[in-house]
């Protein structure tokens, strides 16, 4: 064998060697990352804390896989709560299914990192909202859009139209995204930042739409027979009657109530507030301008 070929065979062994050692290397690392500290995660940074979740397999959705400011967000504000037990993941308290689903995939892998604690029994109280009747399992099936809309099978907004959506849109976008998807089910309306003191004809309807400031979730209300009442359903949970007259008297949150408990909210919606008056094309009464 030439000294040529002898330095070919050293370097492939070589590089066999390393391979063989970063393998091993990584395998250590994850296991170690398997068991990794509570305390230790809880230190990390956004940054930090996203990618031990990302390589102990955490499957993030496209949204989040796009936006990765609003993934890091999302981790180190609700890890916390996770590890802590202070929040059930299993509980589709998000009206946004992507964020439902980013929730779900963090349980799964806190609890493969044995992280994740049994959810802590919480003495609460509605604070800014009153249940309306009683617990039914067809609650889990829809969420604040559908409710709003008065239908009762899960929905996101765009998907009608197929209009593209998602949280990083402005809530102007969201709102005009809504507006699509009525046209599409034969309706026609617009939009407006000023709550409306009087229906323009009795077959009118409002909703209201507002988002979160770091785009984890939007949330909706309706008119609950009159423009001074008003109603909403956080995510899969039981419908609320809003305890005031307007919806921009206070902060919202997707506080819940689930199979009779109420929760605690882990949502602020404080973006501005946009009313979506509506009509059926063919309702009698006043008619959209032409063009419109």
């Amino acid at each position: 064998m030439g000294m040529k070929s002898k330095k070919l065979h050293f370097l492939a062994l070589v590089t066999l060697l390393v391979a063989i050692f970063m393998t091993t290397l990584s395998a250590v690392h994850a296991q170690e990352n398997d068991s990794i500290p509570k305390e230790t995660i809880l230190s990390f940074d956004s940054t930090n804390m996203l990618k031990t979740l990302e390589a102990n397999g955490l499957r993030l959705p496209s949204d989040y896989q796009k936006h990765k400011d609003i993934a890091k967000f999302f981790v180190s504000n609700y890890v916390p709560l996770l590890i802590e037990g202070k929040v059930n993941p299993y509980i589709a308290s998000f009206n946004y299914e992507q964020s439902n689903q980013m929730m779900a995939e963090m349980a799964r892998v806190l609890t493969k990192m044995n992280l994740l604690q049994a959810k802590t029994l919480l003495q609460y109280t509605l604070q800014n909202s009153t249940a309306i009747g009683s617990w039914s399992s067809s609650y889990l099936n829809y969420n604040c859009y559908a409710y709003s809309l008065g239908m009762v099978s899960g929905l996101q907004p765009g998907a009608t139209s197929n209009t593209p959506f998602s949280m990083s849109l402005s809530i102007s976008q969201m709102a005009d995204v809504v507006l699509a998807d009525l046209d599409v089910m034969g309706y026609w309306g617009y939009k407006t930042t000023t709550k409306p003191t009087s229906f323009p004809d009795q077959w009118f309807r409002v909703i209201c739409i507002r988002k979160d400031n770091s785009n984890v979730d939007y949330h909706f209300m309706k008119t609950y027979d009159t423009l001074n009442a008003w109603a909403h359903k956080p995510g899969g949970t039981q419908p609320l009657r809003w305890n005031y007259s307007s919806p921009g008297t206070a902060i919202w949150t997707n506080e819940y109530v689930y199979m009779g408990t109420a929760y605690p909210g882990n949502v602020t919606y404080e973006s501005q507030i946009y009313y979506i008056i509506y009509k059926g094309k063919n309702d009698p009464g006043i008619q959209p301008l032409k063009g419109q």
